[in-house]
């Protein structure tokens, strides 16, 4: 039998196989629609140029997606000990997660995938051991951050583009190398902490907020990463309940990935009911 493999490391793949390819296509077709700009600019069909090209990128995009989504679904839950997790990091609005009626039914399923889908769904109302992770540290500590060498780096590199083809050879390039420079830079750089305090702190012990102080996992109820509206009004909080109150955290401009944080809150809250008293 393979060995299996953590929850974030079977999304992380599964980023590479999926998302990331579903995302580069809609990229590609951003940057041909930025060249149909320069060279079609005199053209009277520019705009019937750049909506198509959009647009062919975006369904693309889905097509893609739908044709491998169940795939990469199937592989997820057949890499890891506890689906359980698995089943939480995706239903948090992970890109493995249910797209609603509409979007399923244009998702691709042979028989085989159904098949293995079903086994999943049976293997999810059976209980599943819990499968530690000894490389998270001893507490997490979130900031506000604002990753403000990335954002700089994409807009002279986007901008080095235009540059290139339309305005300068030489002030193009340069400026697109200083933003492919920006953008590689090593992603601790890109967040400037100064000697904030953190906004909360996630440990063994708890979780600690400036607000509440420190409340232990005892204490602690329906601590979750969850998504508040939809469309470009979307945001993401931090949330837990504790006995007296309700804590409330946004997530924008946050040093660390919502997938990272849902399993540090998982794995600390599964270590709690393990080794609390009966």
């Amino acid at each position: 039998m393979d060995e299996k493999i953590t929850v974030l490391k079977a999304l992380k793949k599964s980023d590479r196989m999926l998302k990331y390819p579903a995302q580069f296509i809609v990229f590609m077709f951003f940057l041909f629609t930025g060249f149909l700009m320069v060279f079609s600019r005199r053209s009277p069909y520019l705009f019937v140029y750049f909506i198509a090209s959009y647009f062919t990128g975006l369904i693309l995009s889905m097509l893609y997606k739908s044709l491998l989504i169940n795939k990469w679904r199937v592989w997820t839950f057949e890499q890891v000990n506890d689906i359980q997790e698995l089943k939480q990091a995706i239903d948090s609005d992970d890109f493995l997660s249910e797209g609603g009626d509409l979007f399923s039914s244009l998702e691709y399923k042979s028989d085989a995938l159904k098949q293995k889908l079903k086994e999943i769904n049976e293997r999810l109302k059976e209980p599943t051991t819990f499968a530690d992770d000894y490389t998270l540290p001893n507490e997490v500590a979130i900031y506000k951050d604002f990753p403000i060498l990335k954002i700089l780096g994409s807009i002279a590199l986007l901008f080095g583009l235009m540059f290139t083809l339309w305005i300068s050879k030489t002030a193009g390039w340069v400026i697109m190398t200083a933003g492919v420079a920006a953008i590689l830079l090593p992603k601790k750089l890109y967040y400037l902490n100064g000697n904030k305090p953190p906004l909360f702190i996630i440990s063994e012990e708890g979780i600690t907020t400036p607000r509440t102080g420190l409340i232990k996992w005892a204490e602690v109820y329906n601590a979750s990463v969850n998504a508040i509206g939809s469309g470009r009004s979307r945001n993401y909080v931090f949330v837990f309940e504790y006995p007296g109150g309700k804590d409330t955290t946004y997530l924008f401009n946050m040093g660390v990935r919502r997938r990272y944080l849902n399993h540090v809150l998982y794995v600390y809250r599964q270590r709690h009911l393990i080794n609390k008293p009966n």
